[in-house]
């Protein structure tokens, strides 16, 4: 899920954001399908992502499998 910071940062895993045509992007989970969401990033350390746009607190993240995804597809979520 997308973490908050005491500084109000929203964090992500490393793994979650995937790179097309120099835009970033990352799928959540929605209604057991995966929704693309364009995000814009800021700093970044070797396990985290910070997403100043495009999620919000809360949201599920895709962190596996994530690049095989494809907008609207029906996903299984594991160890939840």
């Amino acid at each position: 899920a997308v973490t908050k910071q005491k500084n109000n940062t929203l964090l992500v895993p490393r793994s979650a954001v995937l790179t097309r045509d120099n835009e970033k992007y990352l799928f959540i989970v929605e209604n057991g399908r995966a929704k693309e969401k364009i995000v814009k990033t800021g700093i970044s350390t070797d396990a985290l992502i910070e997403i100043i746009d495009g999620v919000s607190e809360g949201d599920e993240v895709v962190v596996l499998g994530n690049f095989e995804l494809e907008d609207g597809m029906k996903i299984r979520i594991l160890n939840k």
